[in-house]
């Protein structure tokens, strides 16, 4: 994440209690957004030094136009329904400036199974997370890794002229 913030106006969505936000060095400015408010109030206690967080959902992301760098949804989209997650992908371009950048990774089964993990609700197939991506980013880059029984592919997307 650092690697791609450095000096820009980063919004990490879902954050959580925040741990992996107040990893993220040297933005402009860092903003946190989970659904869950003891979560948000967890995060303030323990990172609100580094980042900002707020109460926040993924299909309205409640702040204006361009208003971001770097959007980064690490391992978040598949714990919505796909409704939520299209809307999120739109979202995140209203408020990502020219050429601002998607970072975003999702969990999969390598058999196309679900995994069994209770809180998610759509595992995306490699594929069918880059179909969605590309009707507003283009993709820069794809890498992933193996975690146990899991695959995690990484996406790096630029904002596209148009949606």
């Amino acid at each position: 994440m650092s690697q791609f913030s450095s000096g820009k106006r980063v919004l990490d969505v879902p954050c959580g209690m925040g741990w992996g936000t107040s990893l993220i060095k040297n933005t402009e400015k860092l903003i946190g957004i989970d659904i869950a408010e003891d979560a948000i109030s967890e995060a303030n206690a323990r990172y609100g030094n580094v980042a900002s967080f707020e109460v926040g959902s993924m299909d309205d992301l409640g702040f204006g136009d361009e208003t971001f760098d770097v959007v980064a949804c690490l391992e978040g989209i598949e714990h919505v329904d796909i409704s939520i997650g299209k809307k999120f992908l739109q979202e995140s371009f209203r408020v990502l400036a020219k050429n601002g950048l998607l970072l975003i990774s999702s969990p999969h089964t390598e058999s196309g199974e679900h995994s069994g993990n209770p809180f998610h609700v759509h595992e995306y197939s490699k594929d069918e997370l880059a179909d969605m991506l590309e009707k507003h980013f283009s993709i820069d880059s794809v890498s992933h890794r193996k975690v146990d029984n899991l695959v995690v592919d990484y996406f790096v997307c630029r904002k596209a002229a148009t949606s």
